[in-house]
């Protein structure tokens, strides 16, 4: 064990442990740190993997989950294909075990605080361009305002945000010229580069939490960040409460992220100072009809919501789209719209008390949802209709790219020599009375395979355990 910092600082006090031995080569570590949460300072504890591909100074990003009250996140840094995301694009992926969250009382030390963790990321880790490189942020519940918050506050180190079942704040209050509390600086009116943050939010369709319902994230943060500029996007993870596993919602914002890297990264990390990122205009994007909300729930009746599907949305660039623009979302690229309606106009499968009603009779069985390959692998993409038997055209886009346009079944294409990158590969079928279905899934393509990191010392990651305990 080795103290870091001094704990006199109220800064991240450390004990440190890692899965190797402390040097560029070890790829998970873990450390006690202390941060402040409402009037309290609390020890938590933080958990970070760093690829091996980064090498000392490679370290291109930082993507940090941020929890939910009471939550663990720290098994995020271990899932196989978060790890193939941050392989891909060369970035750090850090997640903490309590309440790191948004303290509303400390604006400045809860930028601080942020500050420190990755400072203590550096000292654990031995890379030294964490602190400089850019971020994105995803979370869930209050974790998910934080990941809101925090990246159009700190726009200008910001590429994006996913903010899963987001627990509420109400912009409309914060926006108004009157208010100057401590978020007057959020108002995308005078945070000019908070504009080019590109969000998502992904409530759940079933979410019971009054704070966090879809009505309330649409009309109460969703819409007036639209209004003022904001590049965010709005869909729902069909049947899902509150607290349930995620149909597609993690597939779509990895995907959504990874386009944002590709257009915002400027390319390199220095280990002093930063490099801006590139702003990407409002009007270089795509607008696809979203998922529309007839009524307000109570939060006794969380489910008198109406979910409206776009039985197949309307997808343009910015400049043609004609209907209001809060029934859209927007989207970076066109190959991102494609995800985007893939995701928001059927229901995804992978849940199996999804009702049958809403399933999405068109699936990608290979490759599997986050499959990781070697660039230049060729990828054989298989797809089944299952009972849509009057399915009659099929096209395949690989990041919005044609493959090729099948009449018939089979429903095969083959991808020759898949390059370095994450991709999104997107099927779109319809039938001769103009029913129109599609389905996507997000797959990563990088160098020689190196290890993963697995966790093997239980479900719960309440506890970091020793080197054995890594596979």
């Amino acid at each position: 064990m080795k103290r870091i910092f001094p704990r006199k600082a109220l800064s991240l006090a450390a004990l440190v442990w890692c899965s190797a031995t402390a040097s560029i080569h070890a790829q998970i570590y873990e450390s006690l740190f202390t941060n402040l949460y409402y009037s309290l300072f609390l020890t938590n504890t933080l958990r970070l993997y760093v690829p091996e591909e980064c090498g000392p100074t490679g370290v291109m990003g930082v993507l940090m989950f941020f929890n939910g009250s009471g939550e663990d996140r720290r098994f995020m840094t271990q899932i196989p294909w978060v790890q193939n995301f941050a392989r891909t694009h060369r970035f750090a992926v850090m997640a903490t075990d309590g309440n790191w969250e948004l303290d509303n009382h400390n604006r400045a030390q809860f930028f601080q605080d942020l500050t420190n963790i990755l400072r203590l990321a550096e000292a654990i880790s031995g890379r030294t361009n964490l602190l400089n490189a850019p971020y994105m942020f995803m979370g869930h519940s209050f974790g998910a305002f934080s990941a809101n918050y925090v990246g159009l506050e700190a726009s200008d180190r910001t590429i994006g945000y996913v903010a899963h079942k987001a627990h509420y704040w109400d912009y409309e209050y914060y926006r108004t010229p009157s208010y100057t509390g401590i978020w007057s600086h959020l108002p995308l009116a005078t945070n000019i580069a908070g504009r080019y943050v590109i969000g998502a939010f992904v409530p759940g369709e079933r979410d019971g939490n009054g704070a966090a319902n879809p009505w309330r994230v649409q009309h109460e943060a969703y819409q007036y960040l639209l209004m003022d500029g904001g590049q965010v996007s709005f869909a729902i993870d069909y049947d899902t409460g509150h607290d349930d596993t995620l149909n597609q919602g993690h597939d779509f914002g990895f995907s959504v992220m990874s386009e944002a890297i590709r257009l915002r990264h400027p390319g390199f990390v220095p280990a002093t100072g930063y490099t801006p990122l590139a702003w990407l205009p409002i009007t270089n994007g795509w607008l696809v009809d979203r998922v529309l909300l007839s009524s307000n729930p109570s939060p006794v009746n969380p489910n008198s919501t109406i979910v409206v599907r776009p039985s197949w949305p309307t997808m343009t660039n910015f400049s043609a789209y004609t209907a209001p623009l809060t029934n859209a979302s927007w989207l970076p690229s066109r190959g991102a719209a494609r995800a985007y309606r893939a995701f928001t106009s059927t229901q995804p499968t992978y849940q199996k008390r999804v009702p049958a009603p809403k399933q999405n009779p068109l699936v990608i069985e290979t490759p599997v949802r986050f499959q990781r390959f070697r660039a230049g692998d060729a990828v054989r993409v298989v797809a089944d209709t299952r009972e849509w038997t009057a399915a009659k055209r099929m096209t395949l886009f690989v990041n919005d790219v044609e493959i090729g346009t099948l009449t018939n079944r089979p429903w095969v294409w083959t991808v020759p020599n898949i390059s370095t990158g994450a991709h999104t590969l997107v099927v779109e079928a319809s039938d001769e009375q103009g029913t129109n279905y599609a389905a996507f899934v997000f797959i990563t393509a990088d160098g020689p395979l190196t290890r993963t990191n697995r966790w093997t010392g239980g479900a719960t990651n309440n506890h970091f355990g020793a080197a054995a305990n890594w596979s």
